[in-house]
C-alpha cells in the first residue's frame, strides 16, 4: 500500500480558534523531531472502542476494503492507550511497553499504512490525570533520539488538557519560543559572518601596508651590504645580514596571513593547469639547500622514472610542498627528510604526495591542533623552533582549495609523515591504516 499523510482529525471540537490551536501544536511537535506528522490524541477520542478492538482484524479489515483513514486512526488510538497506560515515551517499532500484542499489532498497522514509525508521550489534565497522548510519525523507518523525546515531554508538560483550556496560549508560547530563538541564531550567524570578514579586511589591508616598508628595509639593507668603499667593518656586516634575515622572516609572517585571509575570504586565486610534478619537486628541494648546509639531516627525494601529469594549481601546490618540507626541517635535529610521490602502477597517475620526516613527532592529542592557524604540536615548541603556527593551517585549505586532502601520520620520537592526497575520494589514495587524518 502507498505511503500517505497522516489526517489529522482535531480533538478539541468547537471553535475554529480550538482546532487551530490544535494544529500549532502540533506542528510545533512535529518541528521538534524532524517528524513526518504529529497528533494529539485525547481519551475518548472514540467513545466505547478500546484498544483491542480497534486493533483486532487490522489485515482482515484492511484487504476487505477498510479505509486508510481507519487504519490510521486504529493506529493513533492503540499508540495513545499504550502511552498512557505506560507514563512515559513509547516508541515503535521499539516499543516500551510490556503488551506484546498492542506492539505486534501496530507494527501490522504500519506495515499496511506505509509507515516507517511512530513514537508519543503522554499528556495530563490539570489534576494530573493522564489525558491524552501527543503522537508524531514518519514514513521511514527511524529510531527516535533520547533527546528527541524528552523534548517532547517538555511540550507534553507545558500543555494542559482540560477541554481546551490552555492549549492556545502554550502552543502559541513555544511556537513563539521556536521562532525567537531561530531569529537569534541566525543574528548571532550574521554577526559572527561579520566578524569574520572585518578580521579578514584588516589582516589584508594590514598586510599590503606592512609589505611596502618592509620590502624598502630589505633593499636598502642589501644596497649597504655590497659595502662600497669597503666603508663597512665585519660586525656592521653581520649587522645588516641580521636586518635582511629579520626582515625577510616578517616578510614571509605578514604573507602568510595575507594568504590566511583570502582563504578564509575565499578569494584565493586559482590557475589549474596539467603539471609536471618532479621538475616541481626537484625546484622546490633545491631552494632548501642553504637550510640545510652543515647540518646532519639529508633531504631525499623519491619520485618514480614515469609520472603522468596532474591537473593543480602550480604555484599553489608548490606553497603547500614549501610549507611542508620547512616545516620537516624546522623540527628534525638528525636523520632523513624524504619527499616521496607515489603514483598508480597502472597507469602512472600520481596518487599522492608525501613528505616523511625524522623529527620529534607529535603527540596523537594535538594532531588535529596543528591544523589550526597559530596552533603548533606543543605549547612553547615556537619558543625553540620558532614559527607562527601558520604553515600548516594555509596548507591545509589550500589542499582543499585544489580538491586534495592533507593529513598527517606520527607519533612522539618517530618522526611524521605529512600526506596530500590527490583523489581523497577516489580508492585509490592511502588507506586508513597508514595515516590518521584530522579534518580541520
Amino acid at each position: 500500500m502507498p505511503s500517505i499523510s497522516l489526517p489529522i482529525a482535531h480533538p478539541l471540537s468547537g471553535s475554529s480558534d480550538e482546532i487551530g490551536a490544535t494544529a500549532r501544536l502540533e506542528r510545533v511537535a512535529a518541528r521538534l523531531l524532524g517528524a513526518r506528522w504529529a497528533r494529539l490524541s485525547l481519551l475518548g477520542d472514540v467513545a466505547g472502542s478500546s484498544s483491542s478492538g480497534m486493533m483486532d482484524g487490522m489485515a482482515e479489515r484492511a484487504t476487505d476494503g477498510e479505509t486508510p483513514a481507519t487504519l490510521a486512526d486504529s493506529a493513533v488510538h492503540v499508540l495513545r492507550d499504550v502511552t498512557v497506560a505506560s507514563g512515559g515515551p513509547v516508541c515503535v517499532p521499539a516499543i516500551a511497553a510490556t503488551n506484546g500484542a498492542c506492539n505486534a499489532a501496530i507494527e501490522e498497522a504500519l506495515a499496511l499504512l506505509g509507515w516507517g514509525s511512530m513514537a508519543g508521550v503522554p499528556v495530563r489534565s490539570r489534576d494530573g490525570r493522564p489525558s491524552g497522548a501527543i503522537l508524531v510519525g514518519d514514513v521511514v523507518r527511524r529510531d527516535w533520539e533520547p533527546d528527541q523525546l524528552r523534548a517532547l515531554e517538555e511540550l507534553a508538560s507545558v500543555v494542559v488538557v482540560d477541554g481546551c483550556v490552555g492549549v492556545e496560549h502554550d502552543a502559541v508560547a513555544i511556537e513563539e519560543e521556536l521562532r525567537a530563538a531561530k531569529e537569534a541564531a541566525e543574528e548571532a550567524r550574521a554577526v559572527a559572518e561579520a566578524a569574520s570578514q572585518a578580521k579578514t579586511d584588516f589582516l589584508s589591508r594590514m598586510s599590503h601596508e606592512l609589505r611596502t616598508p618592509l620590502n624598502s628595509v630589505i633593499g636598502f639593507a642589501n644596497l649597504l651590504r655590497t659595502n662600497r668603499g669597503d666603508r663597512l667593518d665585519e660586525r656592521e656586516l653581520s649587522y645588516l645580514d641580521r636586518i635582511v634575515t629579520n626582515g625577510r622572516h616578517l616578510l614571509t609572517i605578514v604573507g602568510d596571513l595575507l594568504d590566511l585571509s583570502r582563504v578564509e575570504a575565499g578569494k584565493m586565486p586559482v590557475s589549474m593547469a596539467m603539471v609536471p610534478l618532479a621538475p616541481l619537486v626537484r625546484t622546490t628541494a633545491a631552494a632548501f639547500e642553504a637550510d640545510l648546509a652543515g647540518r646532519p639531516v639529508e633531504l631525499v627525494l623519491e619520485l618514480p622514472q614515469e609520472m603522468e601529469r596532474l591537473e593543480t594549481d602550480p604555484t599553489r601546490l608548490q606553497q603547500v610542498l614549501i610549507n611542508l618540507v620547512g616545516n620537516a626541517i624546522k623540527f628534525t635535529d638528525g636523520g632523513t627528510i624524504t619527499v616521496r610521490v607515489v603514483t598508480d602502477p597502472d597507469t602512472s597517475k600520481p596518487i599522492r604526495l608525501e613528505v616523511q620526516d625524522t623529527g620529534i613527532g607529535i603527540p596523537l592529542h594535538r594532531q588535529a591542533a596543528i591544523f589550526r592557524a597559530f596552533e603548533q604540536a606543543e605549547r612553547g615548541t615556537d619558543s625553540i623552533h620558532g614559527g607562527t603556527g601558520l604553515g600548516l593551517a594555509i596548507s591545509r585549505s589550500l589542499c582543499q582549495l585544489l580538491g586534495f586532502r592533507l593529513s598527517v601520520h606520527s607519533a612522539p620520537g618517530e618522526g611524521a609523515t605529512f600526506t596530500v592526497d590527490f583523489d581523497p575520494d577516489g580508492d585509490s589514495g592511502s588507506s586508513a591504516e597508514d595515516e590518521t587524518d584530522y579534518d580541520g
